[in-house]
């Protein structure tokens, strides 16, 4: 990749063919007339409510290409890159702007626990058709090998390929609080069939809000929250009914009283586990928990 020579200002989530950065620039390799791309990798990113799809025929890949749909409670995985105005622009030659593929911005998830907006490519409308457009097995093979680079399981994107019904990819949900076991809201969890329950944590610092705690972004290297990490075999629709329980509506909604996110929960074994969070969205003056537990967990 070139030196830099622009500002890297835009942020772009990728998630089909240009997560495999061989074949990224063997495209602008093939067009000498193009300035070499300015491109870091930042980190795995998942955009949320929204999976992958083909149903555009691609001539240049002779076969379909990626695409995605809404779809409440799923993620779609991918990666973060930041760019310049000048790679920006040819990636958008690339995409073929604005007859087969449209920018958009959407907001993507790190599993740090914090949002990003970041432009992404979805086809045009008047692209789309009615039925499953089968990609070829190697553009079906770049995506896999893509997404495998940065950490990913790239299981929903072969069901994309195989027109197969989608699985959530995340089904893991991290609780502190009254959705604990022998907590107030345990019974809750309990009806969408829990099939794994271990305790574990994860940065952030811990506050008393009365009858319930709330979670917010680490600040010390020693700022530990200690709770469960649970596996639903229903997850998609356990999240739609915890949301208003936490009075989350949507991930820009700006009144939300708990933002949902992802964060990596750092199990009893040392392993890392990926799940949803619920960060309380205002900066509390209540009473923090030192100790990272709540309540009657604090003999854990």
């Amino acid at each position: 990749m070139a030196q830099q020579t622009q500002r890297l200002n835009y942020l772009i989530f990728a998630y089909g063919s240009n997560l495999h950065l061989e074949d990224l620039l063997q495209w602008f390799q093939d067009r000498p007339e193009l300035t070499s791309p300015n491109i870091i990798a930042k980190e795995p990113a998942w955009c949320p409510n929204y999976q992958p799809i083909y149903h555009y025929y691609s001539t240049g890949r002779k076969g379909g290409a990626l695409d995605l749909i809404p779809a409440l409670g799923h993620v779609t995985s991918g990666a973060l890159f930041t760019i310049d105005a000048e790679t920006l622009a040819s990636i958008k030659r690339k995409e073929g702007c604005d007859k087969f593929y449209e920018q958009h911005e959407l907001l993507v998830l790190t599993a740090d626990g914090k949002a990003h907006h970041a432009i992404t490519f979805l086809t045009v409308p008047s692209q789309r058709k009615a039925t499953h457009t089968p990609p070829t097995e190697k553009y079906a093979d770049l995506v896999r090998l893509g997404q495998c680079a940065f950490g990913h399981d790239p299981i929903a994107m072969e069901q994309a390929a195989a027109n197969a019904p989608i699985t959530p990819i995340i089904t893991t949900l991290f609780v502190y609080g009254t959705l604990m076991a022998q907590e107030s809201r345990s019974h809750i969890l309990s009806q969408y069939k829990i099939s794994e329950r271990n305790m574990g944590k994860i940065p952030g610092r811990l506050f008393d809000l009365g009858s319930y705690p709330g979670l917010r972004p680490a600040q010390e290297p020693s700022d530990w929250v200690y709770g469960e990490c649970i596996r639903l075999e229903n997850c998609v629709t356990a999240l739609q009914e915890i949301d208003e329980i936490e009075g989350f509506s949507d991930f820009s909604a700006p009144d939300n009283l708990y933002e949902r996110r992802l964060v990596y929960v750092t199990l009893e074994e040392t392993r890392l586990q990926l799940a949803w969070v619920y960060f309380y969205h205002q900066e509390p003056s209540e009473k923090r928990i030192k100790q990272g537990r709540w309540q009657s967990t604090q003999s854990y």
